[in-house]
């Protein structure tokens, strides 16, 4: 690629009219075709300038947000290396940390300041990647514009749904709605930012945007947006989607990837904006009131699962951080007010789809009820946060909590939901649905439900050293405890809603439940420190059982990988591997621990296939960073392959290699 076509591509990723920047902020764009820089990096990550004595000299771009004052550095970089033919995209913000001073000859002392943090979001290795298409025409410059496309993006949004690591979080200026970016496959039509949420919404609705980049830009205006402003912002949403020639269908798949893709922490005004959201589109001439009540009792039942898995005495920095604890609370009012006004949408039909439906709808009740009575009264913070959270530089009215208070309950001064108890009367309608909900615990689905949990694994990342940064594809599994059931029926009958004879009946149904899949006891290693992984489901309870990965998440592992290679050769299988419920999962029982096999079962818990990393037995397993993903350099190889009736289906004539997708 020429050195004056990359110029350009920068200045155009890096176009103003892609950024939107809050009313108190300013957004400016510097180059520099010289800087040099303290550059060095470790386990995937930028070491800081302090911790390091090498410089490296870029032909540097650099974002700069100004609010009152100059911004401390650049919130996000896009560094030419030259000599090396790399991109590297980095982002900044800032943090409190430690400097060192003499406070007198020979005694050194350090005192907190605040830093300039900057990490390595992503690298672009123009020799490396193979930029060439498959008939030779060259998209060099389309792909990698690509690609820093999406690095900014990421490095605006975080890398992962899932913020345990700093860079797996959104910049604080995204969360707190002051600045976002919008990747297009297309050059802005104005040179002009967006002046409003509405306007930038309007953009990536027009330009055609993909669900992704859709779904965060409704979320950014979400948070951005003024509380006064949501209806008018609803209602814009709602004409610009019809305006754009899309169904009113495809809505709540939009709220629900916005919900179970956003990042709760710091704790602001975004969960009520998003729930005046879905109530503003569930009047009678949009959505609907039946779309809205699923909506709410949908992400009810996902808190609740999410809250099972990772409760807040054993996670959460032990409790320290509870914005999913505080946005349940909120949508079950919204919901009790609905059940209150309709109950006849939850109460039992003659219709068995009905029927079902009205199920699962008290299901969404009975559980997240359930978990805002046992969380009444348990210790937390002032607010909302974890250590990662507090050593950010959040502006008012975000105060920073007492280090005290995230390590030791004992010095948390409030209490969760103290003096607003949420008791429901058995006269009322609630009341009535609730008492229902208690009689659905004869369908054993309904009693599952109970210890039903969802955890996360990075699988392809299992063989990381330790403190390595994980960017491969995050897996959802949904689990089952019979404990934690068991102990779900104990709180139940503790707060009236169970009498012994029904507390006994279903505690020996439950002893009698036979949950096929994993067993986390398979998984005898400690967890990953800093990564999700499964072996965290025995710090929840030491009977979960791994049912089924959910089928959005293997979705997205599998769209990194070519698969076409398979579905040549065995097209019943490859169609049951896409489109199937089924349990994808890191195999335990390997005798070396240096080998990685992701097995997949069917419902019948029979192993369908294999795939392994196209490495070398005694080979160390290579990654590949893209643009914030991590992919196996080498691809994946089908190891076994078992058709729908169960017969081997030999691969020894033909070796199936799954090769990276990367674009």
């Amino acid at each position: 690629m020429q050195f004056e076509n990359l110029q350009e591509m920068v200045r155009d990723v890096l176009c103003p009219a892609r950024f939107f920047v809050g009313d108190q902020c300013r957004l400016r764009v510097d180059h520099e075709p010289r800087k040099t820089v303290a550059w060095e990096t470790y386990a995937g990550q930028l070491l800081p300038p302090t911790m390091t004595r090498r410089q490296a000299t870029f032909c540097a771009w650099e974002v700069f947000v100004d609010d009152e004052q100059p911004a401390a550095g650049p919130t996000i970089s896009i560094l030419f290396e030259a000599a090396e033919e790399k991109l590297h995209v980095t982002r900044g913000y800032l943090v409190y940390g430690h400097e060192a001073y003499e406070e007198e000859p020979n005694v050194i002392l350090t005192r907190e300041t605040r830093l300039w943090c900057r990490e390595l979001v992503s690298t672009i290795d123009l020799k490396r990647l193979d930029l060439k298409a498959s008939r030779g025409t060259t998209l060099d410059d389309a792909r990698v514009r690509w690609l820093l496309e999406r690095s900014v993006w990421i490095a605006v949004i975080g890398s992962s749904r899932l913020a345990i690591t700093s860079l797996e979080s959104p910049l604080p200026d995204f969360s707190l709605g002051r600045l976002a970016y919008l990747p297009s496959t297309s050059k802005p039509t104005s040179d002009t930012p967006p002046r409003s949420p509405e306007d930038l919404c309007r953009r990536a609705v027009e330009d055609g945007g993909k669900l992704p980049v859709v779904a965060k830009t409704i979320e950014f205006a979400l948070r951005a947006a003024a509380t006064a402003r949501l209806p008018r912002l609803a209602a814009t949403l709602w004409n610009l989607w019809h305006a754009a020639g899309r169904t009113s269908d495809e809505l709540p798949g939009i709220v629900r990837r916005i919900f179970n893709d956003a990042v709760l922490s710091p704790y602001t005004t975004f969960g009520d904006h998003l729930l005046l959201l879905v109530t503003a589109w569930g009047k009678r001439e949009r959505l609907g009131r039946e779309a809205e009540i699923d909506l709410i009792g949908y992400m009810l039942r996902q808190l609740g699962r999410h809250l099972t898995a990772f409760d807040l005495v054993s996670f959460h920095n032990l409790g320290a951080n509870y914005p999913d604890a505080l946005l349940l609370d909120r949508l079950l009012k919204v919901y009790l007010d609905r059940v209150e006004r309709h109950p006849d949408r939850f109460l039992d039909a003659a219709d068995p789809d009905l029927k079902r439906q009205h199920r699962r709808r008290r299901r969404a009740l009975r559980q997240a009820w359930l978990l805002r009575k046992t969380y009444e009264l348990h210790r937390v913070p002032d607010r909302p946060t974890s250590a990662g959270d507090s050593l950010r530089v959040l502006p008012a009215p975000l105060p920073r909590v007492p280090e005290e208070q995230l390590t030791t309950a004992a010095h948390r001064r409030r209490r969760l939901f103290e003096g607003d108890l949420l008791d429901i009367p058995p006269e009322t309608h609630a009341g009535q649905v609730l008492a229902a909900s208690m009689q659905d615990l004869n369908h054993q689905d309904e009693l599952r439900e109970l210890g039903t949990a969802l955890f996360l694994d990075r699988p392809l990342g299992a063989l990381k050293p330790a403190g390595r940064i994980d960017r491969t594809p995050l897996l959802s599994y949904e689990a089952v405890s019979p404990q934690i059931a068991t102990r779900r029926l104990r709180d139940l009958k503790r707060f009236g809603w169970l009498d012994e004879a029904a507390l006994e009946r279903h505690a020996g149904r439950l002893g009698d439940l036979e949950v096929s899949g994993a067993a986390v006891t398979q998984f005898a290693s400690r967890p990953r420190e800093g990564v999700a992984s499964l072996e965290d489901a025995a710090r929840a309870a030491c009977d979960f059982v791994f049912v089924r990965t959910t089928r959005q998440s293997l979705d997205r592992l599998l769209a990194g990988y070519d698969f076409a290679p398979l579905r040549r050769w065995a097209p019943r299988l490859a169609n049951w591997l896409t489109s199937s419920r089924l349990l994808l999962i890191r195999d335990a029982s390997l005798p070396t621990p240096n080998r990685l096999v992701l097995a997949a079962f069917d419902a019948q818990q029979r192993r369908r296939l294999e795939l392994e990393p196209a490495s070398g037995r005694d080979e160390a397993v290579r990654y590949l960073e893209v643009a914030g993903r991590e992919f196996i350099a080498g691809g994946l190889r089908v190891r076994c392959l078992v058709d729908d009736d169960g017969r081997p289906l030999s691969t020894q004539e033909q070796e199936f290699l799954l090769p990276p997708r990367f674009f």
